[in-house]
């Protein structure tokens, strides 16, 4: 089959990404169509998908079909897009697009495709059930592969991975933004400072007499946070009140940190450092997203707020107003992590997010829309010397973040860029001047 990556292109791509797209599609061919591609966001994996399922259905000499599974609705509405987009409209037809909270419950069928977009998402023992779907091809999709080595095994077992790209190869390569990545402190107040070294305490204490009962016990292949959970569901194990302690000390140190008083002001003096820059904010909560934005439009800043707690209606003004160049601030409960097509958004701040590293890079990703001249800008906040300090380490581990406490640390990476390009150029005509020849 001919990848067809030259005909009928509706955006300009530059040549590095046109040829890793090739590159990945030909591989998901040569093994004969099953297998997972990993390619970062901003690499244009659902293209890659598209094209390489679209010709598989346009030239079969069978009538084969599809089933495209998506982890949100409103990205079923995006793959139809895209399919048209890329000029396969003629096979959609053939083509079904479903939420995996509707596929896996449903898995007593067939289709000769199977493609799991955003795969990582469906590695719980729940969600999982959606691979007993029966398929003769699987083409699974991820921005990032897992770390946890069972979930890797049991999707590469699956689906063997046939393409990698990250983050970090993506930027070399210009596929996607450079970026500066800044991990800022903030403070607790002195009332959510006594309030955490409480929970932190209750938390500890827990931890402790779960540890004991682990080796007063002899139990092996667990840890307090395994007993902990099972403990908390069974009023008649011995640690059933300790469990609860530990899972509720752990609730409450995180509550705090993710909603730090001055996490909000914070977040408002960024962006108002950076006026011409779009910007999309990352929270928890529901509650403390709609409060950012709140304070946000009560500052004259145009924003506009996007999660799971809003009604069908919310949700469609909202998604018609993150698309309008007015708005300067998208604010998102977890909401907006992946597939949404975000291409003007060229700065992130998370105000509260989790260690792994997966939803990190897919966050950031967010704001990595390749520009010209554009350099994106990504900063996650943290409560300092508090666990969320471990968690934003954990989570940068493979990025090398800045760590700053204060926004005057912060450098526009655009201005550095384009002083540096000044002073090139500048050397670039000195070295002329001083060259008879003219050669350089």
């Amino acid at each position: 089959m001919k990848t067809p990556f030259s005909k009928g292109k509706k955006e300009k791509l530059n040549q590095s990404k046109d040829n890793i797209q090739q590159d990945a599609i030909r591989k998901w061919i040569n093994a004969s169509y099953t297998g997972t591609l990993s390619i970062c966001t901003g690499g244009g994996k659902t293209r890659v998908a598209v094209i390489g399922v679209g010709e598989l259905l346009r030239n079969d000499e069978e009538t084969l079909n599809a089933l495209v599974v998506v982890p949100t609705i409103n990205l079923k509405d995006q793959w139809t897009d895209e399919f048209i987009k890329w000029g396969y409209s003629d096979v959609l037809n053939k083509v079904t697009i479903e939420c995996v909270q509707s596929s896996y419950k449903d898995h007593d069928r067939h289709f000769d495709v199977l493609v799991l977009d955003e795969v990582h998402l469906y590695l719980s023992d729940e969600f999982k059930k959606v691979f007993d779907i029966s398929y003769k091809y699987l083409l699974a999709l991820t921005a990032t592969i897992p770390s946890e080595p069972d979930r890797q095994s049991f999707l590469f077992g699956k689906a063997p991975l046939l393409y990698s790209l990250n983050l970090t190869e993506a930027v070399e390569l210009g596929i996607v933004s450079s970026y500066d990545l800044y991990n800022m402190s903030i403070t607790l107040t002195a009332k959510e400072s006594r309030s955490y070294q409480y929970w932190d305490k209750r938390f500890k204490e827990a931890q402790h007499e779960l540890n004991k009962h682990i080796f007063v016990t002899k139990l092996e292949y667990t840890n307090s946070f395994k007993i902990a959970q099972l403990a908390k569901e069974d009023r008649d194990h011995p640690m059933y009140k300790i469990a609860k302690d530990f899972w509720l000390g752990m609730s409450m140190r995180k509550y705090i940190c993710y909603t730090a008083e001055r996490k909000i002001q914070t977040t408002l003096d960024i962006i108002k450092k950076y006026p011409e820059r779009k910007w999309i904010i990352f929270t928890q909560h529901i509650k403390f997203a709609d409060r950012i934005n709140f304070e946000l439009q009560e500052s004259d800043i145009p924003s506009v707020v996007y999660h799971s707690g809003l009604k069908k209606q919310e949700k469609e003004t909202a998604l018609a107003a993150i698309k309008s160049p007015h708005i300067r601030v998208i604010v998102s409960a977890m909401a907006l992590n992946t597939g949404f097509d975000l291409s003007d958004i060229d700065s992130g701040i998370c105000v509260s997010g989790n260690s792994t590293d997966i939803t990190n890079i897919q966050q950031m990703g967010r704001s990595l829309r390749m520009k010209e001249n554009k350099k994106a800008l990504y900063i996650n906040l943290y409560s300092f010397g508090t666990q969320e300090e471990i968690w934003t380490q954990k989570k940068n581990v493979s990025l090398k973040p800045i760590w700053i406490s204060k926004l005057s640390d912060i450098v526009d990476p655009n201005q550095l860029t384009l002083n540096l390009d000044h002073e090139s150029k500048n050397q670039i005509h000195t070295q002329r001047n001083n060259n008879p020849n003219n050669t350089i």
